[in-house]
């Protein structure tokens, strides 16, 4: 009983994976970007009313990010953006 029972279990697997192996391949297109905002030119900083002067200096670059997903099936999309 136990080898019959491996057998069709086999057979069941392997016409599965097949019928898997020869489906169209599903693609995700998928896109991130990265791109420095950092201001090249003293700015005064809004929010700091004991400041008078504009800043001199940064202490850490600013960054956008940005990460895109879509379905080519559904034609819909996704964006993050930090």
């Amino acid at each position: 009983m136990l080898p019959r029972l491996c057998l069709l279990t086999c057979v069941l697997l392997g016409s599965g994976l097949s019928a898997i192996a020869h489906a169209k391949p599903f693609l995700i297109p998928v896109g991130a970007a990265k791109v420095d905002i950092t201001p090249e030119v003293p700015v005064r900083l809004s929010g700091y009313g004991n400041r008078r002067v504009e800043a001199t200096e940064a202490a850490q670059r600013i960054w956008a990010k940005a990460l895109a997903i879509g379905d080519e099936h559904t034609g819909g999309r996704a964006i993050l953006l930090t």
